[in-house]
């Protein structure tokens, strides 16, 4: 990025033969952004811009070091990295012949150089193009003679040719035919018009630039190219141009400090006087004039002048025979009292670079009206310490800032009067009970901050009067319910202490019956019990019966075996009986008495086969009697088992309902216990009720009283309901806490960043989020993670953080400051932001105010509407 340097003027500097820089001035340190004691001893390249090409230096310093002047477009950079362009004309510094260091004076240039210094730079970087003593060589520089010869030697030589050549031809050495020697000649006198016009052309610009020079301009350009004498004659006219003109450069800059110091000692308020060596007096500023004029018959006593401007040529030593104007090559100070006057002395020499005297500055100051303020201001500010503020300095015969001073002063006694005035009536109206005053005076300072502390310390002692009126309403209200209820609650005592009695009673009955009911149901539980004796032993009998069926009907069946045996028996041998008749009768007759014997055994066979059958007919009819009877018996017996049961689930029910009578019985003897002891705690609650109806009646008496002793304070009813908060807790916060305190910590911060010794804890004051305003919103956050969206708690946040901000920018004021004086633009500049600070302060009140409201009625209607504001 360029620097623009137009408005700088000229850039000089001085380097020694290595090129370390010697001397620069102010435009060129203002051009370069360093220091002047980064620069000295520095090579001179610390502001050599890369986009240079070395070839360019090269030639610079082989011109320097040959004697010769360089002028060429430099492109320089800053030491931010900026760079900018200027046209360099560098000459070497000659002492008795020898060269001692270098001079360069730079200017600013215009954008057409620029762009042609940049496009020499691209073709010297490419080799199409080369400098020499800062001349770009080109065909003509190349191959002109009067570059290389000087033009009057030029033409000397052509006129020795040309006579030569003459004299050759009429001696008839060599031909040259009239045609070439008309052409020699015509050439050379072209070459003498040119030598000529190149002569005056050179001498012409060197005697423009010297008459530049005259008229004070030393920014003209010469063409000093070239080795000859005429060229060594220009460098030379080159050389003095820029030497000259830095010294004007010089000698114009301290003529224009020597103005601007005469300038300034001519504005100073203070009387100055400038003496030479032998202490007459040579210059005295408008305000030692002034002085003089003032007072100019004390020094008329002391010599004898008409009027100021007489002083000057007088010596300061025959006017004022005081030792301190007989030292004046040292400084020094004295008091001194002339013609009345109480006067300061301050002597100040002035020596020059060799350390040499070369005038004395002495500066009066006028001490008389100090003096006279400093023991009246004494005595004014000491009253005013003992607490006297209704007073003021004594103005007459001041002047000036004197008069100035007692008037700040007057005025300041005046101010704290009103203020203490003001405190006066606030406190008076509070000692009343009117919490309604404020301090209404705009204030800065610790002023303010006795403001801010007064007023807050009135809000909260408003709210708090506020919760304790609405309270002690709240109290007697109750009280007086409670009263009420404590009456209502007597009779009803006794109401219930007369039922509890029938109750009772009637429990004793329920107890008498209960007993009668047990022991009617034990009896019935005994009989029970007998009963189910006795069907267990006719249980027993007839499972014995059983038994002995069984065993019958086993008999039977054993019978029937037999009888079927014998059967089977009677049928063989009933065969056996056939058989034997049909051998019989095969036998003849010697069978006839066996076949008899076989007819017997054969009919008696038959017979006990018929018996048999009838055996076991009634056998069989006697089992399925048996039978019958085994499941009659069986029958009989499963009935015998559900009567069994059922005799048992009577005596099992018999004994639950006995237990439960008992239970009942014991149950409604607690009862009748409890009924008892309620009835005994109802007698003890009446007396109580008695006690708390009297307790009310006087809590209530207590409240009215209350309410009297609160009705006595005055308050902005209005200014304090902003102030408390009847709202439950939002987002687990209660936001009037909050509020209390922010304004308790703004109030401390207050008074802390103007300047009273309250305990603080600083990184509060640095770090937001450590505050209960920062835990609070922190906290609701964590419990509404959506409430960020919301504009009202986003407002909260903005003020919050501005709040610390502002805080932050006056403690950064406040570490700035410098102790043993008083800065009134630091002052001026902390109280802004204070005053700042407090609008902040109160817009964050009215943002968390309006944040409690409108969240406040979003949960009363149960929507998150609220939540996401447009």
């Amino acid at each position: 990025m360029e620097k623009d340097i137009s408005q700088l003027g000229t850039i000089i500097s001085k380097t020694d033969l290595n090129g370390a820089i010697m001397e620069v001035n102010e435009a060129f340190i203002e051009a370069s952004g360093y220091s002047k004691a980064e620069l000295l001893g520095q090579p001179h390249n610390i502001v050599r811009d890369p986009d240079v090409p070395k070839a360019v230096f090269k030639d610079m310093w082989a011109t320097l070091q040959s004697g010769k002047p360089w002028v060429q477009v430099v492109k320089n950079r800053c030491k931010d990295g900026r760079f900018y362009w200027v046209e360099a004309n560098m000459t070497p510094l000659m002492e008795q012949g020898k060269i001692i260091g270098y001079l360069s004076v730079r200017r600013a240039i215009t954008d057409s150089k620029k762009q042609a210094a940049q496009n020499l730079y691209k073709e010297i970087a490419r080799g199409r193009s080369r400098l020499v003593n800062g001349y770009e060589i080109d065909g003509f520089k190349s191959l002109c003679l009067f570059n290389r010869i000087h033009p009057i030697n030029l033409m000397v030589i052509m006129m020795g040719v040309m006579g030569g050549l003459t004299s050759l031809t009429l001696l008839g050495l060599i031909h040259i035919s009239g045609l070439w020697m008309s052409i020699i000649a015509i050439t050379f006198v072209l070459y003498s018009l040119a030598g000529r016009q190149y002569v005056f052309t050179r001498l012409g610009k060197a005697k423009v630039v010297m008459d530049k020079m005259r008229e004070g301009d030393f920014t003209g350009q010469v063409d000093f190219y070239g080795g000859h004498s005429l060229s060594k004659m220009i460098s030379s006219v080159k050389m003095m141009q820029v030497q000259l003109g830095a010294m004007v450069e010089a000698s114009n800059y301290q003529l224009e400090r020597s103005t601007r110091l005469k300038s300034a000692l001519d504005s100073a308020s203070t009387n100055v006087m400038m003496v030479n060596n032998s202490g007459k007096i040579l210059y005295i500023n408008n305000e030692m004039q002034r002085f003089v004029e003032t007072h100019l018959a004390v020094f008329q006593s002391k010599v004898s002048i008409k009027d100021q401007e007489d002083l000057v040529g007088q010596s300061i030593e025959s006017m004022f025979d005081q030792s301190i104007f007989y030292q004046l090559d040292r400084p020094s100070s004295d008091e001194i009292h002339v013609g009345g006057l109480i006067i300061h002395i301050k002597v100040n020499p002035v020596m020059n670079d060799n350390n040499e005297l070369i005038g004395t500055v002495i500066e009066w100051r006028d001490l008389t009206q100090q003096r006279k303020i400093e023991n009246n201001l004494q005595d004014t500010l000491q009253m005013a310490s003992l607490g006297h503020v209704a007073i003021s300095i004594d103005t007459s015969g001041l002047s000036g800032f004197y008069l100035e001073t007692s008037n700040h002063v007057n005025d300041l006694l005046k101010e704290l009067n009103a203020i203490i005035e003001s405190m006066v009536v606030v406190m008076t109206n509070l000692a009343t009970g009117d919490l309604r005053s404020r301090v209404e005076k705009d204030l800065q300072g610790s002023l303010a901050a006795m403001k801010g502390a007064t007023n807050v310390s009135l809000d909260n002692l408003s709210a708090i009067v506020l919760y304790i009126k609405q309270a002690g309403e709240a109290v007697e209200k109750a009280a007086s319910e409670s009263s009420a209820a404590a009456l209502d609650l007597s009779d009803r005592t006794q109401q219930a202490a007369a039922t509890l009695e029938q109750i009772n009673a009637s429990m004793q009955m329920v107890h008498g019956l209960q007993k009668e009911n047990a022991v009617e149901l034990q009896s019935v539980n005994e009989m029970a019990n007998a009963a189910m004796t006795e069907n267990k032993t006719a249980k027993n009998a007839l499972e014995a019966t059983v038994a002995s069926i069984e065993d019958i009907q086993q008999t039977s069946e054993k019978i029937s075996t037999i009888v079927s045996l014998i059967d089977g028996i009677a049928f063989q041998t009933n065969l056996l009986a056939l058989n034997a008749a049909v051998e019989a009768a095969r036998a003849g007759d010697h069978g006839r008495g066996f076949a008899v014997v076989a007819g017997e055994v054969r009919s008696l066979a038959q017979k006990s086969a018929t018996a048999a059958q009838d055996i076991k007919g009634l056998i069989d009819e006697s089992s399925a009697k048996v039978q019958e009877g085994v499941n009659q018996v069986l029958a009989t017996n499963q009935a015998f088992d559900v009567v069994n049961e059922k005799v048992i689930d009577m005596g099992t029910a018999l004994d639950k309902v006995v237990l439960s009578i008992q239970e009942q019985q014991h149950s409604v003897s607690e009862v009748a216990q409890a009924v008892s002891t309620l009835d005994s705690n109802i007698q003890s609650n009446a007396a109580l009720v008695e006690e708390t109806s009297a307790a009310a009646e006087s809590l209530n008496q207590q409240a009215i009283l209350l309410g009297e002793q609160t009705g006595t304070f005055m308050i902005d009813q209005k200014a304090a309901g902003r102030l408390i908060q009847t709202t439950p807790e939002l987002y687990g916060v209660q936001i009037a806490d909050v509020r209390q305190a922010m304004r308790i910590w703004r109030t401390n911060v207050q008074s802390y960043l103007n300047g009273v010794q309250v305990e603080i804890d600083l990184d509060l004051i640095r770090c937001p989020e450590k505050t209960s305003m920062g835990e609070a919103l922190a906290k609701i956050q964590r419990n509404q993670p959506n409430i960020g969206s919301q504009s009202e708690f986003v407002a909260v946040q903005e003020m919050h953080v501005k709040q610390h901000q502002i805080a932050n920018q006056v403690l950064a004021l406040l570490e700035e400051e410098v102790s043993g004086g008083v800065n009134v633009k630091a002052i001026r500049e902390k109280d802004q932001l204070m005053d700042q600070f407090v609008e902040t302060a109160n817009q964050l009140d009215e943002a968390l105010l309006n944040f409690n409201s409108v969240n406040f009625r979003a949960s009363q209607v149960g929507s998150q509407a609220f939540l996401v504001s447009n």
